[in-house]
């Protein structure tokens, strides 16, 4: 049953049985500021429809379970480590406002908690709302941030070829009732039951002819399965399923089904990597498990920056795509940028286009090359806040200019004998083109972007984006981004949630305990 934390304190907690000295440290650490600016404010009843109305014992408070989830994460602690602080550490019971011995907390009701918050919306409105709240304490300024994407691998084994198809084989060995294994033939049960693992152990010419055989093993025992209801509803069987289809493919050999493995370069992106982690995808360019999609403020005047958006996606997405959910999110918050600072990637015409259009302006590198010797549609001048062109690199005003029948493209024309007789003739887009320009708004707002970015003031600004280098670097080092401790997309999202809250928080505290130290006592 559903029941709110009592915000009720007790007169036993140790900071009442202090001496004066040791009171004021602790009222000046990060536990204070925990205490009285963050545990009050966690959405408590975001968590409610986890639990019933009007039946059961009341759950165990659901503020002391999130700051509990924080905490871990701020200090980057096992989860022995965080039952032995929640125990034995002042600083986390001051943080929590318990007593010590007055609370008790079991594995079980911790792990429970976690099983069913992770993939509910209910964490991600705790990184919201605490967000939204430290950036309104410090007056943080938002108008100014920046994107940046950083792998992060799940706790899982990162496996060869073959240790893949052996160990999907063995899962699904594992759950197949015994009955069904006994009749299966002996040369599976002996290379996947006998000895787990031993038939991934091998190297060179032996682990291919290896992987032969599994690839055969798969495609028998998908095919045995395929018409058992009981079996094919199993989940080992569905990654068995899926790992032939990704992996295998069926030829035809004079009349015979023949099973042949693909060729690495055609398996996609999004393959199974790991039977433990079936969320978790491939980049050619960060490696296997997942990517997230940060924002942070970067405002010059702020004195702390902040995430403000965090989005947990397949290692295999492209940033491109991140780009515009992310806008709509920080907007939607009453927190969005007007100002969004990027990398390449990012960029393109349709996504600086949208951006403009929600009103923020894409501050990043034109994607695309333009050769040097050849003029392009950025070396045209245009009038201000138009798609109308004021004159050509040479000066040269055109004769008439508009949309198209469509509205989709601007059509440019200049004076055809001035364009056949200047000296840009060779080089210019119009005179290749019978002294026509024609481009989209994409293409104007690339070329925009592509002159803009020669300028020393986008040169100075686009320094600020470095920075989210730098968060990245903190949530892997001090905050156990680079390995997480679960797997499974919605416990990864769950872990990450936290992290960068944490984070939040530990920039926050550092700002309000240096100004609580100013304030005379």
């Amino acid at each position: 049953m559903f029941v709110k934390n009592n915000p009720q304190q007790s007169i036993f907690q140790s900071c009442v049985m202090m001496s004066d000295p040791l009171r004021k440290k602790l009222v000046a650490s990060w536990a204070e500021v925990f205490r009285n600016e963050i545990l009050p404010y966690i959405p408590e009843d975001a968590f409610a429809h986890l639990y019933c109305d009007d039946n059961g014992r009341p759950n165990f408070p659901i503020a002391l379970l999130v700051g509990l989830g924080l905490i871990k994460e701020l200090r980057n602690l096992t989860d022995a480590q965080l039952f032995e602080a929640f125990h034995f550490d002042l600083l986390v019971h001051h943080a929590l406002g318990i007593a010590s011995g007055e609370v008790t907390l079991s594995e079980r009701t911790l792990y429970n908690f976690r099983a069913r918050a992770a993939g509910d919306p209910a964490v991600l409105q705790v990184f919201e709302s605490l967000t939204d709240r430290m950036i309104s304490a410090l007056a943080l300024c938002t108008d100014v941030q920046r994107l940046d994407s950083t792998q992060v691998s799940s706790n899982m084994v990162h496996l060869s070829r073959l240790a893949l198809f052996v160990q999907t084989l063995e899962r699904f060995l594992a759950q197949l009732a015994a009955e069904h294994a006994a009749r299966l033939p002996d040369a599976i049960q002996e290379r996947y039951l006998e000895r787990a693992g031993y038939f991934a152990d091998a190297t060179g010419a032996n682990s291919r002819r290896r992987l032969g055989q599994a690839a055969q093993d798969v495609a028998f025992l998908v095919d045995r399965f395929e018409a058992d209801p009981q079996v094919r509803d199993l989940p080992a069987y569905c990654l068995l399923v899926r790992l032939f289809r990704e992996q295998c493919a069926v030829q035809t050999d004079n009349g015979e089904r023949v099973v042949v493995l693909k060729e690495p370069a055609d398996i996609a992106s999004d393959s199974l990597q790991a039977p433990s982690d079936p969320d978790a995808t491939y980049s050619h360019h960060k490696g296997k498990g997942y990517q997230v999609q940060i924002s942070e403020t970067c405002h010059p005047d702020n004195p702390v920056e902040l995430i403000t958006h965090v989005a947990v996606e397949g290692a295999h997405e492209s940033d491109h795509n991140a780009l515009l959910p992310c806008i709509e999110a920080t907007h939607k918050r009453g927190i969005g940028p007007n100002q969004l600072l990027a990398d390449t990637v990012y960029s393109s015409g349709d996504n600086l286009v949208a951006a403009a259009e929600m009103g923020v302006d894409l501050v990043a590198p034109t994607p695309g090359t333009v050769d040097p010797d050849n003029l392009s549609l950025a070396d045209f001048t245009f009038q201000d806040d138009s798609m109308d062109i004021a004159h050509c690199p040479e000066g040269h005003h055109p004769i008439c200019q508009g949309p198209n029948r469509k509205g989709d493209h601007q059509i440019v024309r200049f004076d055809a004998i001035l364009c056949q007789a200047c000296e840009c003739a060779g080089s210019c887009p119009a005179s290749k083109n019978n002294a026509t320009l024609r481009f989209s708004i994409q293409d104007y707002a690339l070329a925009l972007s592509r002159a803009r970015e020669q300028t020393a003031e986008f040169k100075q600004f686009y320094k600020l984006r470095s920075g989210v280098e730098a968060t990245n670097a903190a949530l892997k080092t001090a905050h156990g981004f680079a390995k997480l401790w679960t797997r499974g997309r919605d416990r990864v999202t769950f872990a990450v949630l936290m992290k960068t809250l944490a984070l939040n928080f530990k920039r926050y505290a550092r700002v309000r305990c240096a100004q609580m130290a100013m304030v005379p006592a």
